[in-house]
C-alpha cells in the first residue's frame, strides 16, 4: 500500500489542489490512500469585515460576539470543506481526515466524515484517528495560539486523552493524529520544549503500530520508536501568525510539503518499507533512510 500523507494546509486550496494533482499523476500499481492530519483552517474562519460586522451587531456583549463569530466560522467552514472534499474525491483514492486544533468539529464530521477518536478498516488495515491538540506540557497551555481562532474555540475539535487512549486500544496498524507523540524529535517546538501527546507516547511504549502519521509542528521529520515509524510531513499550505487586529499575515513558514509512504511485510509483520518526503508541491524530493 502507498499512503500519501499531508497536513496543515490551513485553508490553502491552491496548495492542496497542486498536491492532489501530483498524487493523481502517480502510478496505481498498488492500493493507495490519502491521509490528512488536520488543520485545514486559519484565515478562512472569518474575515476582518465579518468580525467588524459581528462587533457592531453584538454591541459590546462578549457572549453575543462569540456566538456570532462561531456561527460565521461554522458557515464558512462548511463552504470551505465542501470544496476540499471535491478535490479529495477527484483523485479517485480513498482518504481519511482527522481534525486539527484549528478545525471546527461539526463541519469536519459532517462534510469530511472526520475520524475523531474512532478506528476504520481500509484494504485490510486498521487505522485509528484522533484530532485536536494534546499537549504534553505539565501545566495548562492554550491549545489555540492565534487570538482570532481562540475567539471561536467552543466549536474547534477538542482533545480528550481518555478517548484517544480508548481508540488506541483497538491495536491499530496505523495511527493518524494531529499531534505527534510526546518526548520525540517530532514534538519539539522552537523553544526546544516537548509539546506532544502523552496518550500516544504511552501507547507506543506497549504496542507497536507500523506507522504513526502526525502534523501540527510544521516541519518534516521521521523517527523510529521500536518497530514503529513516526512521520511528520510539514505543512502543505501557507501558514503565518496573524496580526490579531488586522488579521494580516506576519511571520510566514515554508509550505508545499507532503510525504509518500510504502508499506509491506517484513518478518511476517506489516512494516514501512519506504518514505519519500516532498517539498515544492512535489518538485523536490528526499528519500528517507530507514
Amino acid at each position: 500500500m502507498r499512503i500519501y500523507h499531508l497536513a496543515d494546509d490551513h485553508g490553502d486550496l491552491e496548495s492542496l489542489e497542486r498536491c492532489l494533482e501530483w498524487v493523481s499523476s502517480q502510478p496505481r500499481d498498488s492500493p493507495g490512500i490519502i491521509c490528512h492530519s488536520g488543520d485545514s483552517h486559519l484565515r478562512n474562519l472569518y474575515s476582518l469585515e465579518e468580525r467588524q460586522e459581528a462587533e457592531r451587531e453584538s454591541r459590546g456583549d462578549a457572549h453575543q460576539l462569540e456566538r456570532i463569530l462561531c456561527d460565521t466560522a461554522e458557515r464558512n467552514s462548511y463552504d470551505h470543506l465542501g470544496l476540499m472534499k471535491t478535490l479529495l474525491d477527484a483523485t479517485g483514492l480513498p482518504w481519511l481526515f482527522v481534525p486539527g486544533n484549528y478545525d471546527p468539529l461539526r463541519p469536519s464530521r459532517e462534510v469530511l466524515d472526520a475520524m475523531h477518536y474512532e478506528s476504520r478498516s481500509v484494504d485490510g488495515l486498521l487505522f485509528a484517528g484522533g484530532g485536536g491538540f494534546g499537549s504534553g506540557l505539565p501545566h495548562p497551555v492554550p491549545v489555540i495560539s492565534q487570538p482570532h481562532v481562540r475567539a471561536v474555540a467552543s466549536i474547534i475539535a477538542p482533545y480528550d486523552e481518555r478517548e484517544f487512549s480508548r481508540v488506541l486500544g483497538s491495536a491499530p496498524d496505523i495511527v493518524l493524529t494531529h499531534t505527534p507523540a510526546y518526548q520525540t524529535t517530532l514534538d519539539l517546538d522552537p523553544r526546544r520544549i516537548h509539546v506532544g501527546d502523552r496518550a500516544l507516547r504511552a501507547h507506543l511504549a506497549t504496542k507497536e503500530p507500523a506507522l504513526v502519521l502526525s502534523g501540527h509542528m510544521h516541519f518534516s521529520r521521521v523517527e523510529r520508536f521500536g518497530r514503529t515509524v513516526m512521520l511528520g510531513s510539514g505543512n502543505l499550505g501557507r501558514f503565518s501568525f496573524l496580526n490579531p487586529e488586522t488579521l494580516k499575515p506576519g511571520k510566514e513558514f515554508p509550505y508545499g510539503c507532503f510525504s509518500r509512504v510504502t508499506l509491506g511485510q517484513k518478518g511476517g509483520r506489516l512494516a514501512v518499507t519506504g518514505i519519500t518526503q516532498y517539498a515544492g508541491h512535489g518538485a523536490e524530493q528526499i528519500a528517507v533512510d530507514l
